[in-house]
């Protein structure tokens, strides 16, 4: 809950790293068949690859390639 406050008070204050980190960590926590999991971590690449944060980038498509597919 509290990572989904930090999602809309980053999006408000046009923070977008700190909404790639948020989408991230809500993406890594949900279990891997959730289809929540996948949209927070292809969010989180996407804001990542604009910004390029290579390493970040890098985590997000990890946690991505151990998700199940839906």
């Amino acid at each position: 809950r509290l990572w989904a406050q930090s999602l809309q008070v980053a999006k408000r204050l046009d923070m977008p790293h700190a909404e790639g980190l948020a989408h991230y960590t809500l993406g890594r926590y949900l279990p891997s068949a959730d289809p929540h999991r996948a949209e927070h971590l292809q969010q989180a690449r996407a804001i990542f690859a604009r910004l390029e944060a290579t390493h970040d980038f890098q985590q997000a498509e990890e946690a991505l390639a151990c998700t199940t597919p839906s």
